[in-house]
């Protein structure tokens, strides 16, 4: 997911160099449309066989089942694609208002039936623990994706439909390295005892994905009703540099290394809760610095890279503070994974539902692209303001919420002072740059001297040599 998103990360330039956000807004639509069919072609498989390939394995034979669910997850998959190629085309195009959409729905429609096919492969690399084999393919599959997106939108200047094809054959080239993955798994194999348990536990999980995507996308859907296609393309670059820092770095990366830790800490140590809750402030710090950042030079890199994309910067601090709050997440999940529920995480993701659609329908009309930045704030805020109260209730950690809160209100502060430093020097300029500079360098100095005594008093050493017995 890290590696996806860095390569997200890496396009995002030669999109802004060569796409007009027109142009770029249809990608938007695509990429919500293809996470919903997505969650549905790909079954759920993947997680079911995270849950039994390890007794699979034990009965001496993993191959014979992981085979047959994988053929049984591409004929499936296969089927509903055909059946939505000929016969889908009007009411998925009914989901869009955007002008011409419909002409990219095959490329969106097979892009995300080659992508559903290498969910369960992914999965077993994992479940293996074969980091190295994981890291070659994520890699592999990432540069391909990368490579084809330059050759159809740099070289060839196809636009959007370039950034699709691109896409497509990036996922042919990810579907047919799952072959050697696979590698005992080829041979189409039928183990119906294994099949019926696999589908009766990754069916049921098949709504809550489409939810969940749906939920993601819901913003860029409502705006593709009541706001023109340029708008639309600049509030999803937007998001796309709001989230390059604490998405991909945090909520992505750090977080695969932080809950195993935190849950080790709070079970081998009687002094865990305390522990998690100094280190909270040092996390956050981290976070708020990158967040500021992001906010404070967002437009100088966005008139650096296209000077068409300049308007996307009044979209990206509301998308960054939204960014700050779902940080709460690593913390939400400690509460409630040693606190043993769990469910009410899906509680949490529910009041998030709500709020979206709620928020979206009343503010997008009204205020457009920024009623949508506002509703992801919204949304967000419900989400782990609800799965906090759950935490805490289930198992308190004493947070110093009272340092925290300052952190939190002063980065907001610098990121709103962001915007009367863009007004009083539009463009980039010397003056402009430099005032941001010293303005997110007080802020870290400021921050780090509430966040970082935390840091000390949680024995920082620990970190790096494992929680002691």
């Amino acid at each position: 997911m890290v590696l996806q998103q860095a390569t997200a990360a890496l396009l995002l330039p030669l999109y802004i160099g060569f796409l007009s956000p027109a142009e770029f807004g249809i990608v938007a639509l695509a990429e919500v449309l293809s996470a919903l069919l997505i969650a549905v072609l790909s079954l759920g498989t993947q997680n079911a066989v995270t849950r039994y390939w390890i007794e699979w394995d034990a009965e001496g034979d993993a191959a014979r089942p992981t085979a047959a669910v994988w053929w049984i997850t591409i004929a499936a998959a296969l089927a509903l694609t055909l059946l939505l190629q000929l016969f889908g085309e009007r009411p998925l195009g009914a989901l869009f208002r955007a002008p011409g959409f419909d002409a990219y729905l095959p490329l969106v429609l097979w892009y995300a039936f080659f992508t559903a096919l290498t969910q369960l492969p992914r999965a077993l690399l994992r479940i293996r623990e074969q980091a190295r084999a994981f890291v070659v393919f994520s890699y592999a599959t990432s540069l391909g994706t990368l490579l084809f997106n330059v050759l159809f939108v740099a070289v060839l200047r196809r636009g959007a439909e370039g950034v699709l094809i691109g896409n497509l054959l990036g996922a042919i080239v990810s579907a047919l390295a799952c072959i050697p993955v696979m590698r005992g798994s080829v041979r189409p194999r039928w183990e119906p005892a294994a099949v019926r348990s696999s589908l009766r536990f990754a069916l049921p999980l098949v709504p809550g994905a489409f939810l969940d995507a749906a939920v993601r996308g819901f913003d860029r859907w409502v705006l593709d009703k009541f706001v023109p296609l340029r708008v639309l393309g600049l509030y999803s670059v937007a998001m796309k540099v709001a989230n390059l820092g604490l998405r991909t770095l945090m909520l992505t990366g750090f977080k695969t290394a932080w809950l195993p830790f935190a849950v080790r800490l709070n079970t081998e140590r009687p002094d865990g809760r305390e522990r998690t809750a100094l280190l909270a402030e040092p996390i956050l710090l981290v976070s708020a610095v990158v967040a500021v950042a992001t906010v404070l030079f967002a437009e100088d890199v966005l008139v650096v890279l296209g000077d068409g994309y300049r308007d996307a910067g009044a979209y990206v601090t509301l998308l960054a503070v939204a960014n700050l709050v779902m940080l709460f997440d690593l913390f939400a999940w400690v509460g409630l994974m040693m606190g043993g529920r769990t469910a009410y995480g899906t509680v949490a993701v529910g009041a998030q539902l709500v709020a979206a659609v709620a928020l979206n329908l009343l503010l997008v009309p009204a205020y457009g692209a920024t009623g949508a930045a506002l509703a992801a704030l919204g949304s967000t805020s419900a989400l782990i303001g609800v799965k906090m109260y759950y935490a805490q209730k289930t198992y308190p950690v004493p947070y110093r919420w009272r340092r925290i809160g300052v952190l939190m209100l002063t980065a907001v502060a610098v990121m709103a002072l962001a915007g009367s430093l863009e007004r009083a020097y539009p463009g980039v300029s010397l003056a402009g740059f430099g005032l941001k500079l010293v303005a997110l360098l007080g802020f870290a100095a400021l921050a780090a001297g509430l966040a970082l005594p935390g840091l000390r008093a949680a024995a920082v050493g620990e970190l790096h040599e494992g929680v002691a017995p």
